[in-house]
């Protein structure tokens, strides 16, 4: 496995989704990459499933934001974005827990591993209705999108540094789904 070049072992990452078995799904092979991506019985992700949820321009690529959990009246949301060559989430915080700076975002899985990210900078965002919107930012690279496609994501939490406290949120499995969509559509098209 370690001679397979890296766009491949991306893909058999990417077949973690637990509908997939390797058995049923077909790698496209690089040269027909930006056409077709993956094929299996009962899924098929292509380009214009991922120009969809992908904006670029000339300086940047955004991702479309994804609601992570939404519970009565508050919500978490997360959106990719690269600036000045960085690569960058943010969080989106509507009517829930006000992120802070040196707070954190652990993100664990269905087998229990997580990754973990310090929050660099917060920012309320105004809105038309009264909900308070608070976004932080963090940074991230190339091996945290891959884990993130690689992983299913079954819990976040966050992390309160001042006050030493966690909150957890589960992660119903269709925003799990999403969430691998997105950084694998993210990914694709910040190596194109």
């Amino acid at each position: 496995m370690k001679n397979l070049p890296t766009l491949h072992f991306f893909f058999l990452a990417f077949f973690s989704f637990s509908f997939f078995t390797l058995s049923q799904a077909q790698l496209i092979s690089d040269d027909n990459f930006s056409s077709e991506i993956i094929t299996s019985n009962n899924f098929t992700l292509s380009n214009s499933d991922c120009n969809s949820i992908i904006t670029k321009s000339k300086t940047s690529i955004r991702s479309d934001r994804l609601t992570l959990v939404r519970r009565g009246d508050y919500s978490y949301s997360i959106r990719f974005a690269t600036q000045d060559g960085n690569i960058l989430a943010f969080l989106t915080s509507e009517n829930g827990v006000e992120l802070k700076k040196r707070d954190e975002l652990i993100l664990m899985t269905t087998d229990r591993s997580r990754i973990q990210f310090t929050f660099c900078l917060s920012q309320s965002l105004s809105n038309p209705t009264n909900k308070a919107i608070n976004e932080q930012w963090f940074e991230m690279d190339h091996e945290d999108l891959v884990w993130l496609v690689s992983n299913s994501i079954k819990s976040i939490y966050i992390k309160d540094n001042g006050a030493n406290r966690m909150i957890k949120f589960n992660v119903d499995v269709k925003r799990q789904k999403a969430l691998k969509k997105l950084a694998f559509c993210f990914l694709k098209e910040i190596q194109d």
